[in-house]
């Protein structure tokens, strides 16, 4: 067989056989560069997870702390003392029999301090927040009922 001005030789049955053998199979090369892509989809995966799972914490965390200031805000009105509004560690309540300061929030929320805002400040329908502050989107508010997110939060504090 002559191809382009050069005879070529037709390839003997016994060299055939050896060519066809030798590519079946993965070189070492092409296996790590599948672990080498594996590897690398498998951090991205993981770091995704792992920015979901601390953005969940912190909420968790932030919604626990604001649990407790509910609390201490429906202690301080049932013993007919004035909730007052504060920075975490002042006092939630004027009356000395309620020993309660209001809680540091968690830093992975990524803010400012907050100021808790406490509306009206005595009686059983009041509101408790954090006025103009978020945990990574989630703002929730308090009642004597119970914590909920805010209005325009609710999907964020799940």
């Amino acid at each position: 067989m002559k191809i382009g001005g050069c005879e070529k030789k037709p390839m003997s049955q016994k060299g055939a056989k050896k060519k066809q053998e030798r590519n079946e199979g993965f070189t070492l090369i092409e296996i790590l560069l599948i672990v080498a892509i594996i590897g690398i989809l498998a951090s991205i995966i993981m770091s995704l997870m792992y920015g979901s799972a601390q953005r969940k914490a912190a909420i968790n965390g932030y919604k626990t702390s604001i649990r407790s200031v509910q609390t201490a805000v429906e202690l301080c009105t049932g013993a007919n003392g004035t909730a007052q509004d504060g920075n975490p560690g002042d006092p939630v309540c004027d009356s000395p029999s309620i020993d309660a300061t209001y809680p540091e929030l968690p830093n992975k929320c990524g803010a400012d301090t907050p100021n808790f805002t406490v509306f009206p400040k005595t009686g059983v329908n009041w509101v408790v927040e954090t006025d103009g502050w978020d945990c990574r989107g989630c703002r929730m508010e308090c009642t004597a009922e119970g914590c909920m997110a805010a209005a325009g939060f609710e999907d964020e504090c799940e």
